[in-house]
């Protein structure tokens, strides 16, 4: 066992991702752009940004390209959020896969290794789960062929999903066995080694896929949470940068209607005869 994430793995999320967020952010931009177009075209029908002032009605004109902008901007950044947040239930979903054909062989790899782990790191009691599966996964680290840049953040790429996976994976199976124990308290290092021998004895062709999606769905709970800002950030910026170009007309409709039901002054006449 190389890697719990390989190389083509990893490099198919990214492109997945990367994919998934330019059609996005392409497609929503092309939204707010004629969204943008129509809502001018509502305006200059309605007459809303013409000015008797000349000066006034130049600058008034300018919205005419500032609102398409602005559409096209929010719907850009509207289209990366969304493409992002669909990336990534993407990309939890082919972990989660990738994950589900993985445990076999990880039991496999455990049986192997793990004894000669515990041996050689057995002076280290004061270790949490997550550091003794840090170390575990180590030794099925990436390793880099040479010092070139881009092959050495390609390694430190295919570690951090290979480590994050691996971890995943672990706790999956370590959950497992606590729920199947009935133990709710935290695991340290010894029932970490205890679980961990008990994952040895377990027939993990038995573990129902349907519990790594359980987790699956956890995590992609937890990224929405995360989206969601995003999303009214996005919408509070396109409201506050098209409230001048709203504020504008209602003033200048408001102050003319104003000024012509103000009563007209009486033209003072001077008397000829004195």
């Amino acid at each position: 066992m190389t890697s719990f994430i390989g190389e083509t793995e990893v490099w198919d999320i990214i492109l997945g991702a990367v994919t998934t967020i330019a059609i996005h952010a392409a497609a929503l931009a092309v939204v707010g752009l004629i969204l943008g177009i129509l809502s001018v075209r509502y305006c200059k029908r309605k007459k809303l940004f013409v000015r008797e002032n000349r000066i006034w009605n130049i600058l008034a004109k300018l919205a005419y390209v500032y609102i398409p902008v602005v559409f096209l901007i929010s719907g850009f950044s509207l289209g990366i959020v969304t493409g992002g947040h669909h990336a990534s239930n993407r990309s939890i979903d082919k972990i989660c896969d990738y994950s589900k054909q993985v445990i076999p062989e990880f039991k496999t790899y455990l049986e192997t290794n793990w004894d000669a782990h515990r041996q050689k790191d057995h002076t280290q009691t004061d270790m949490s789960f997550d550091e003794t599966v840090s170390q575990f996964l180590s030794s099925v680290y990436y390793k880099p062929k040479s010092d070139g840049f881009f092959e050495q953040k390609k390694a430190a790429l295919i570690n951090y999903y290979t480590l994050n996976a691996g971890k995943w994976i672990l706790f999956t199976l370590v959950s497992v066995v606590v729920i199947q124990s009935g133990e709710a308290a935290g695991i340290d290092r010894d029932d970490t080694e205890r679980v961990l021998m008990l994952i040895k004895e377990m027939d993990l062709s038995k573990v129902d896929s349907n519990f790594v999606q359980i987790f699956a769905d956890a995590l992609k709970t937890t990224i929405s949470t995360w989206f969601r800002p995003l999303y009214l950030g996005v919408l509070l910026k396109l409201f506050l940068l098209l409230l001048p170009a709203a504020i504008e007309p209602v003033i200048y409709f408001w102050r003319r209607r104003r000024h012509m039901n103000s009563p007209a002054l009486p033209n003072q006449t001077t008397d000829p005869t004195g």
